[in-house]
């Protein structure tokens, strides 16, 4: 069972450059990032990490549009933040403002 284990893995990265050198006749950029091991076992994913550099190119539209820049700052920083701007980190005012939603 081994040895089926192993022509089939040959067989695969066989393919698996063939496509790449398909690839590259066609003008595609070569992808450097090899598959994960998941996506290969899960055909389901496959089309999702093809598209994933036109979905992170999506969201990086996305954030610019919302004027997010930069990297993330992070829980601790986001709250000192916050406590700058005046909010009381005891109090409940937005817990008090789902519960009265709730009542209404």
């Amino acid at each position: 069972m081994s040895d089926e284990l192993a022509d089939l893995q040959r067989r695969v990265a066989a393919l698996e450059r063939e496509v790449a050198e398909l690839r590259g006749a066609n003008g595609a950029a070569p992808d450097d990032e090899p598959m994960p091991e998941i996506v290969r076992l899960c055909p389901s994913l496959r089309p999702a990490w093809e598209n994933r550099h036109r979905a992170a190119a999506a969201w990086r539209e996305v954030l610019d549009r919302m004027g997010i820049r930069g990297q993330p700052i992070g829980a601790l920083k986001l709250q000192e933040l916050i406590i700058a701007e005046g909010v009381d980190p005891n109090s409940n005012e937005f817990s008090r403002g789902i519960i009265d939603m709730r009542e209404e």
